[in-house]
């Protein structure tokens, strides 16, 4: 603080001199850029300079910036406002993905159930034989169906689970036409069947088939984890309780570490301890589950059940979505799409930002380094609110968005959701009245 004041009647002691000589007014301007550059460590110092400079033009002796960014006479710069790119959509902490895993279509059923009571979304990795005739290769135009009424309600993604959910390999052999078949001629298959579907990753199957003929399970490869990178944006592996960390700016494409659970993992908490440590300390976690057994609604019905493997209740797997949707609501978990989350994750880690201001209108520029075909999912950008400023209307390109100035620790921000490498991005003050308005009407379309 002394620091900024020291500076500024050094700067008020040039503006004096400036004055005294009687200098012509351009070499005045001169002298004024050079007095500026002097105050590098406050813009409130700048302000002092300006408003003793001025002041004696203002009006009634108030040094207020003008609408037209003049002060006492004299043309400003206007300041860019400073804009951060966050890691984490919403700029919540952590990410929580649900997965079912193979696509039992009563599983889905009542998955989804569980998914709207919620208001959450979650992924089917769908082994591709469970929708396509491997033998005749046709689709099964009656699960095609059922399925596609699961992703209309737009609760859900699919996610590549192989082909067969077999072992790519011929007499214990990995052979290279079987694997080119399980993991990128599933991705095909599936785009086809479920168009609007990208199935941009990929959820190793167990491959138990590998253990039980062979006594060997080699999933993990060299050629085959190259030929999942070169198909998918992720692969989720085995199981881990641990969060990926999503902070590492040089974090290479990896396979992610995913946890598989049935009841016990919920009874005794642990999966609750994960989000948890999600919601508190960040990162991403995959949950994944395989079947969820009818009539089991309550804990007394699902702790009475005897369960096969790999199979849970129906109450157990409803206090997992609990958890999740606690965590949403207080705005520590971004609950998401697994290609969503891997999107975002990638994209803001090369992410460039810059904010130009003119009158009462902000332009955004975002750019990443990612290839534009696959990686354009909006990322929040986080923009300082001009003073005044209530609610925003966000425009880019044909995407109209509207949000509120949010406070955080005293300082009023904009969180705007911008997608990279595609036109600037607009942003204009609103009144608290458009924005319901204007809200209201988005929702009923």
């Amino acid at each position: 603080m002394k620091l900024i004041f020291s500076r500024a009647r050094d700067i008020i002691n040039v503006k004096n001199y400036i004055e005294s000589e009687m200098l012509p007014m351009n070499k005045k301007h001169v002298a004024l850029l050079l007095a500026v550059t002097m105050c590098v460590t406050s813009l409130s110092s700048c302000k002092l300079l300006l408003g003793a400079w001025g002041g004696e033009q203002s009006n009634g002796g108030n040094n207020t910036e003008n609408d037209d960014n003049t002060q006492g006479g004299e043309d400003m710069i206007p300041e860019s406002p400073k804009a951060t790119v966050l890691p984490v959509k919403g700029g919540t902490k952590g990410i929580v993905v649900l997965i079912h895993d193979d696509g039992y279509t009563g599983t889905v059923e009542r998955f989804d159930s569980l998914l709207e009571k919620h208001g959450l979304v979650g992924n089917i990795a769908l082994v591709t034989n469970f929708v396509y005739n491997t033998t005749s290769k046709t689709p099964k135009t009656s699960e095609v169906k059922k399925f596609q009424k699961f992703l209309d309600t737009g609760r859900w993604k699919i996610v590549s689970h192989s082909y067969t959910h077999e072992w790519w390999a011929e007499d214990g052999v990995e052979s290279a036409d079987r694997m080119y078949e399980e993991i990128v001629g599933s991705q095909t298959i599936l785009r086809e069947l479920f168009p609007g579907q990208r199935v941009l990753t990929f959820a190793y199957p167990g491959l138990s088939s590998a253990v039980a003929q062979y006594g060997n399970q080699t999933v993990f490869s060299e050629a085959a984890k190259k030929l999942i990178e070169e198909t998918y944006i992720s692969g989720r592996k085995g199981t881990s309780t641990a969060p990926t960390d999503i902070t590492n700016q040089n974090l290479k494409w990896n396979l992610l570490n995913g946890y598989g659970f049935m009841n016990g993992a919920v009874k005794n908490g642990t999966v609750q301890g994960i989000v948890e440590s999600a919601a508190k300390n960040g990162g991403l976690i995959l949950l994944y589950t395989h079947q969820l057994k009818a009539d089991t609604e309550t804990q007394e019905k699902a702790d009475a059940t005897t369960y096969n493997n790999n199979v849970m209740g129906i109450y157990y797997m409803d206090q997992v979505c609990l958890e999740v949707a606690k965590h949403v609501e207080s705005g520590d978990i971004w609950n998401t799409y697994y290609e969503d989350a891997i999107l975002y994750i990638r994209e803001a880690q090369t992410a460039q930002v810059s904010v130009t201001k003119s009158e009462d209108l902000l332009t955004v520029l975002l750019t990443d380094e990612m290839d534009d075909e696959i990686y354009n999912f909006p990322l929040t950008v986080r923009i300082d609110a001009p003073e005044g400023w209530k609610a925003v209307k966000v425009v880019q390109g044909d995407d109209v968005s509207y949000a509120l100035v949010r406070e955080i620790d005293g300082k009023i921000y904009i969180d705007a959701d911008i997608i990279p490498d595609a036109e600037d991005a607009t942003i204009s003050p609103i009144t608290f009245t458009e924005y319901e308005e204007a809200t209201e009407k988005t929702e009923v379309s």
